[in-house]
């Protein structure tokens, strides 16, 4: 049911599922509540959409697409649903077919995927003798560590390349070649290196 905007995406969902009551635009306290709510009050149809469904599955749709979260039921209400203990069972979800995520959050995480793949190809090459990263550069390169830090970073950096250098901030950096590494902090007139 997707729609150009918010306000044609709700409606679509209200055509489907029942306007909210008058009450519950009251007790909302949404604000421009008024831009959202349809001038006229829509029925519920999610029976009739779907009258050739099976029952267990019907009764499970029509209480997870209720409009109020007070008469919605929780995911661990769903599980225990008729729908997932009469036959024919539910598929093994490895069975089903899968399809490209179409949410802003996800297009952006496969984004982020495909530029990381290229310099993760890169850096597997062998081809790199030196590699500077910022530290925004080295938590997307280690997105999936839960130890991510610069210290990582430069470490995973130096498995790949001769030299790696990770920059802290605006005056500082590690650095590492080979078995030594490097604190590079600079200052107004100089640049203090401790091994």
């Amino acid at each position: 049911m997707p729609g150009r905007t918010e306000v044609e995406q709700l409606h679509k969902i209200f055509k489907l599922c029942g306007s909210p009551s008058e009450d519950y635009w009251r007790k909302s306290k949404l604000p421009h509540a008024t831009i959202f709510k349809p001038q006229q009050p829509y029925r519920r149809c999610v029976a009739e959409k779907f009258k050739d469904f099976p029952t267990p599955a019907l009764g499970l749709m029509e209480t997870l697409l209720s409009i109020d979260p007070t008469d919605r039921g929780s995911a661990a209400s769903a599980l225990k649903s008729e729908f997932f203990t009469v036959k024919p069972l539910p598929c093994d979800p490895s069975s089903l077919p899968k399809y490209p995520h179409s949410k802003e959050f996800d297009a952006k995480v496969r984004d982020e995927e495909a530029r990381r793949g290229p310099l993760l190809e890169l850096l597997q090459s062998g081809d790199i003798d030196l590699c500077f990263a910022n530290e925004d550069e080295t938590r997307e390169l280690l997105r999936d560590d839960e130890n991510a830090s610069p210290e990582a970073a430069l470490e995973f950096l130096a498995k790949h390349c001769q030299w790696a250098v990770v920059r802290l901030g605006s005056n500082r950096c590690l650095a590492k070649c080979g078995r030594e590494r490097w604190v590079a902090v600079a200052t107004e007139s100089s640049i203090v290196v401790t091994i």
